[in-house]
């Protein structure tokens, strides 16, 4: 077993952003996106992993807030259980 986890290493990237009011310093939005690799031996650096779902995340918040704009509300299928 232990021959097998040296193989296969685990990268996480997280990220929780508040958006607040300026004027009242109220907070009206919060948004977490957690991202979960796993990387084989030939699979990549963590630089790249993190990279890239870093990427992936300001991409799915972008478009997240451009539906907002459009009035179109989340629903409850629109979670990370997916």
């Amino acid at each position: 077993r232990r021959g097998l986890s040296a193989l296969l290493s685990k990268t996480v990237a997280a990220s929780l952003q508040g958006f607040v009011d300026a004027s009242s310093g109220r907070v009206m939005m919060v948004t977490a996106d957690r991202r979960i690799a796993q990387v084989a031996l030939f699979g990549g650096d963590d630089q790249d992993l993190l990279k890239e779902s870093f990427d992936d995340m300001a991409r799915d918040l972008t478009k997240f807030l451009q539906r907002l704009a459009r009035g179109e509300a989340p629903t409850k299928t629109a979670t990370s259980d997916k």
